[in-house]
């Protein structure tokens, strides 16, 4: 990965892909507002890498999205990049899902996306720069067996995203 100077902001940074990016970003120069619910997986990984704030959030909440971006640009700078990684996968047929669980997929993952693209593109385009990362996947275009509620989620997100 090139250098990266500035501020990103990472949901989903706890685990998984989301947890990555933020490793591989601080790795390459970059000041990383860690986002996620999981308050000891964002612990371990700000112990691990020192340009690594963890800011606890979930990214359902719209009011909590909007609060941690001011709280990231006023601590730490202004947000140069997001990356809204934050999701979950559940794998059952959607007869076996409860609607709870189906909500809360669409929640995490689509909802998410919606409030950090709300939160952070505004100073964004004030400032005239900025990008926006919104992880999708394959399950975005072709849906899979067991996956009916993630892809559903994953298209949504590509569909805001276009």
């Amino acid at each position: 990965m090139k250098r990266h100077d500035g501020v990103v902001y990472v949901t989903g940074a706890a685990s998984g892909i989301g947890r990555r990016a933020a490793e591989r970003l601080a790795e390459a120069g970059a000041v990383v507002a860690a986002v996620d619910v999981d308050e000891v997986g964002l612990a371990a990984l700000a112990r691990a890498h020192a340009a690594i704030r963890p800011f606890v959030v979930d990214v359902y909440d719209t009011a909590a999205v909007a609060d941690s971006v001011r709280s990231v640009e006023r601590e730490l700078g202004p947000i140069v990049r997001a990356y809204a990684a934050a999701a979950f996968l559940r794998s059952d047929l959607l007869l076996d899902q409860d609607a709870a669980t189906i909500f809360r997929i669409m929640d995490v993952g689509y909802r998410g996306v919606v409030n950090v693209a709300k939160s952070v593109l505004p100073g964004m385009l004030a400032r005239g720069r900025g990008d926006l990362v919104h992880f999708a996947s394959m399950g975005g275009w072709v849906p899979g067996l067991y996956l009916g509620a993630y892809c559903a989620m994953k298209h949504a997100v590509v569909a805001f995203t276009e």
